[in-house]
């Protein structure tokens, strides 16, 4: 998923 990674890197998974 090229979108999830996108997004991973300008909104880092630090909800979770």
């Amino acid at each position: 998923s090229a979108v999830r990674d996108l997004k991973a890197q300008m909104r880092p998974p630090s909800m979770q």
